[in-house]
């Protein structure tokens, strides 16, 4: 079959129309036959690999699954073992894997059937775009900045509150105007709460209250996760394992490795083989 496959990170440069072989139902799944196909935000990250964060799951120098897409709409052509809710025909929308293609595999569970005065091409906008778009009338909605940078919201509520709680200790400059740009060029994994408390002007006690109260995490647990952020995007850009570990403050890559067994269930071994 035909397909928009990319065998890299990058631009849209690194998408090519190429054969490749059609894929096959596992148990709880359908073939889709794609008559149409949407474009959400969420591909353009997919294709760039970024945040670095995303390659955890998606494969790290390179995507696991080459073919984009995931919003769809078409005809079933096929369905594996244990699918009652389809058969071949049916017309269906949903979200599957590989939907730039002309044949596309999808859970039988994410897909449901295509009301027929809805146009295919209108069908596969609605999993995701059309569903997002809705929540701005029903006041759910953010602006694509603030969804981007929600994180870097948080911080600049971290600031502010930091601005209001004056513990008796001379506030920063910076902070008494409420520019959050110090915290988000300079925090990273190398920072001590002592760094943090001496630019808000608070106790480091305070500094830990208020950083957990307006963000949500602990203070070790967000560098920590700043650092094998770091660590990911070292190792994806042709980093060894040992460059991605000290590039993020860990000891070695035993340090590094035993970090993500902890937290990901992912080993050295395993982002190895998960390139």
């Amino acid at each position: 079959m035909k397909a928009i496959v990319q065998d890299r990170y990058g631009s849209a440069d690194v998408l090519q129309l190429r054969e490749i072989e059609r894929p096959r139902p596992r148990a709880g799944e359908v073939i889709v036959r794609v008559r149409a196909a949407g474009i959400y935000f969420g591909v353009w990250h997919l294709m760039q690999g970024v945040p670095y964060a995303v390659r955890l799951a998606v494969g790290l120098r390179r995507p696991r699954n080459p073919v984009r897409g995931l919003e769809l709409a078409g005809v079933v052509e096929e369905v594996g073992p244990n699918v009652t809710s389809f058969a071949p025909g049916n017309e269906v929308f949903g979200v599957g894997e590989g939907a730039f293609a002309e044949y596309a595999r999808a859970s039988a569970s994410k897909l449901r059937r295509k009301p027929s005065k809805l146009r295919f091409a209108e069908a596969a906008a609605v999993p995701v775009s059309a569903t997002t778009a809705l929540t701005g009338p029903r006041g759910g909605a953010r602006s694509g900045a603030d969804g981007a940078h929600h994180g870097c919201r948080r911080r600049r509520r971290l600031l502010r509150a930091a601005t209001r709680a004056g513990d008796g200790r001379r506030s920063d400059r910076r902070v008494q105007h409420g520019e959050a740009g110090w915290l988000e060029q300079h925090l990273d994994a190398s920072r001590s709460l002592s760094d943090v408390a001496t630019f808000m002007g608070l106790s480091p006690g305070r500094a830990r209250h208020l950083f957990v109260e307006q963000t949500g995490l602990p203070f070790r647990a967000y560098l920590l996760w700043l650092g094998l952020t770091k660590a990911v995007q070292v190792y994806a850009e042709g980093g060894s394992l040992t460059e991605a570990a000290h590039a993020a403050g860990f000891s070695d890559s035993a340090h590094l490795s035993r970090t993500f067994r902890r937290i990901f269930g992912i080993s050295s071994d395993s982002l190895r083989l998960g390139q």
